[in-house]
């Protein structure tokens, strides 16, 4: 894996936070459907990551590392699926949430899923950090692309 692979990476986990941030504070005008989808994402997501994190400081096996990002990857490739699905269905809404984010935030579950979100995303960095010793290994290297296709395949914005 190289440099552009883990920057690829980054900054598809980052294209996640700017979306669903936004989504997080409009919680007034929310359709009800994108509202519990992206509850049921930041949820699914966190403890994905919170169990990745977990597997990789537990091991310095590479081939255990690369189990982990794999199984990381099975869980949040049809999450990814489904929020890039929702804004298909909802683009006006989505385009609004993007151009205007300044919603107050009134939603209590939305805020409580959001703040935990929040919290994984300095997780996945530190994470990486601890897979980048094992990068050059070809299994953590197929699973570490495995996964940047997966996210930078999916269709957010």
């Amino acid at each position: 894996m190289n440099k552009r692979h883990f920057r690829t990476i980054c900054l598809a986990v980052l294209s996640l936070c700017l979306v669903l941030a936004p989504l997080a504070e409009a919680a007034r005008s929310i359709p009800p459907e994108v509202k519990s989808y992206t509850i049921k994402f930041m949820n699914e997501f966190s403890a994905a990551m919170h169990t990745l994190a977990s597997s990789v400081e537990k091991t310095g096996d590479p081939v255990q590392i690369a189990g982990a990002l794999n199984s990381y990857t099975d869980t949040i490739e049809p999450l990814m699926k489904g929020m890039a699905d929702l804004e298909k269905k909802y683009p006006e809404f989505f385009k609004e949430v993007k151009e205007d984010d300044s919603y107050i935030g009134a939603d209590p579950e939305m805020a409580k899923a959001e703040a935990e979100f929040s919290k994984t995303q300095g997780m996945i960095m530190a994470t990486i950090m601890k897979i980048v010793p094992h990068m050059e290994h070809p299994q953590v290297q197929a699973a570490m692309e495995r996964m940047e296709k997966i996210m930078s395949s999916m269709d957010i914005h």
